[in-house]
């Protein structure tokens, strides 16, 4: 059973361009493979903060523009929307005074 297939595998990982150095097998030491890895794992966690700063920011968009959209439509159609409002604070009242 040989490493070869195992070290293939761990080089792989990166999407960078490997060094000269990384490309032979036999030469690739334990510790220039630790440091692609390294360089990986730094590259990895840059993209995924980014991502997740992105991700925040959409939903934060999304939520502002969800809230504006329900604003104008209150202002559009404000007569409809304080007497629903109204019979269902009605409503709720009779249905507490019951208790």
């Amino acid at each position: 059973m040989s490493d070869e297939p195992r070290e293939r595998d761990i080089l792989s990982l990166s999407d960078d361009p490997l060094p000269k150095v990384l490309k032979t097998p036999r030469l690739a030491t334990q510790r220039e493979q630790l440091d692609v890895l390294r360089a990986d794992v730094a590259r990895l966690r840059e993209r995924l903060i980014a991502i997740a700063d992105g991700t925040s920011r959409l939903a934060a968009l999304e939520a502002t523009v969800v809230l504006e959209t329900v604003e104008s439509g209150i202002r559009r159609h404000l007569t409809p929307v304080l007497i629903t409002a109204g019979v269902a604070g009605y409503i709720w009242s009779a249905f507490l005074r019951r208790r």
